[in-house]
């Protein structure tokens, strides 16, 4: 079976990123998928939002090379929803992981320095798909 995995800084926030990230991964988790989210700091218990009970949550105590190591780990089956905050989906895709990638993206392209949107036009030609919240 795929596995569906989200990367995400940390499930702490009341955002919109948090809120997203756990909305859809229950949405996909009552469809029958398996699902993985993948963060820096939050175990379930300190989830700002509810998280379906099948849905394994694993945190990395604030390693970026732990998470890292597991992003390089996933395999050809897999997708990972990168829900990117400044530079995570950079970073996750310099490690190239082979699964299918899809960045949901929350930042805004015209405020970037000039090397940031040179790597994200770079780097982002790795993706399966980049969804924005708005056309520009």
């Amino acid at each position: 079976m795929k596995k569906v995995y989200f990367l995400i800084l940390s499930l702490k926030g009341r955002s919109g990123t948090e809120r997203v990230t756990c909305q859809l991964a229950n949405m996909l988790d009552d469809a029958g998928y398996q699902i993985v989210i993948l963060n820096l700091d939050t175990c379930r218990e300190s989830a700002a939002f509810d998280i379906n009970k099948n849905i394994d949550v694993q945190y990395f105590n604030g390693s970026i090379f732990k998470l890292l190591r597991k992003i390089k780990s996933l395999n050809q089956e897999d997708i990972l929803f990168i829900q990117n905050m400044e530079r995570l989906s950079l970073i996750t895709l310099l490690v190239n992981p082979k699964s299918k990638n899809i960045c949901l993206e929350h930042g805004v392209f015209f405020t970037k320095s000039k090397l940031g949107k040179f790597l994200t036009k770079y780097l982002y030609s790795r993706l399966d798909a980049l969804v924005t919240i708005t056309y520009a």
